[in-house]
């Protein structure tokens, strides 16, 4: 034989209501007070307005390259390209963020640096393989 089991409304009425409870408890502040108060160090003021003000630079580099404007890259790199001669270069499509005409911009500024890209439409998996290869 088999015992039908039956909940009767008013458990299940409770069972809801601690539940809503517990959730609402789990919610709730722990703080012990109302107010904390907080000091603030006048050294980590100037860090912080130091690092704002480093990243507007940043910001500025940046927004320079996207707006196409020119940006010279750094002399070391520039250097150890022409030494070598080529740069190595992988998944680039010319139709994407403008791969393509800054390719061209680079070959016309730097006509003795070689840079062939190797399988312009590489996935990552393809990139990273072709980071140990080349």
């Amino acid at each position: 034989m088999s015992k039908k089991t039956h909940h009767p409304k008013r458990y299940r009425v409770l069972g809801s209501l601690i539940l809503a409870a517990s959730l609402f408890a789990a919610c709730g502040d722990d703080s012990s007070s109302d107010v904390e108060e907080t000091t603030v160090d006048t050294a980590t003021i100037a860090d912080t307005e130091t690092t704002m003000a480093e990243a507007t630079e940043e910001t500025t580099v940046a927004d320079t390259a996207a707006t196409g404007e020119a940006c010279t890259p750094d002399q070391e790199i520039i250097d150890a390209a022409k030494t070598e001669g080529q740069v190595n270069l992988i998944a680039l499509p010319d139709n994407w963020a403008n791969y393509k005409g800054i390719l061209e911009a680079f070959r016309t500024k730097y006509p003795e640096v070689k840079n062939p890209v190797a399988n312009p439409d590489a996935s990552s998996a393809d990139e990273l393989t072709a980071v140990e290869t080349l």
